[in-house]
């Protein structure tokens, strides 16, 4: 970002933070703006192990005796 700020060319700029897009669209390098498209998402997934049979979703990780097991690991 700081690069294109400065006047650096740019053919691809893909930010994790809409932002710093919002800041470069503000300041006026409209440069990206035509083609401004999200791509990509976030989600949090949890993964475990095919046996486990103590954790079922996220809200599990907060079990006390699961806290203390993944602490002394």
């Amino acid at each position: 970002m700081q690069q294109i700020q400065q006047g650096a060319p740019v053919d691809v700029f893909i930010s994790a933070g809409k932002p710093q897009m919002d800041q470069l669209q503000n300041e006026g390098l409209n440069c990206l703006i035509p083609s401004r498209q999200d791509i990509l998402g976030n989600d949090l997934v949890l993964v475990v192990p095919a046996n486990e049979t103590n954790i079922k979703d996220c809200q599990d990780l907060f079990k006390p005796e699961l806290v203390k097991w993944l602490l002394e690991r």
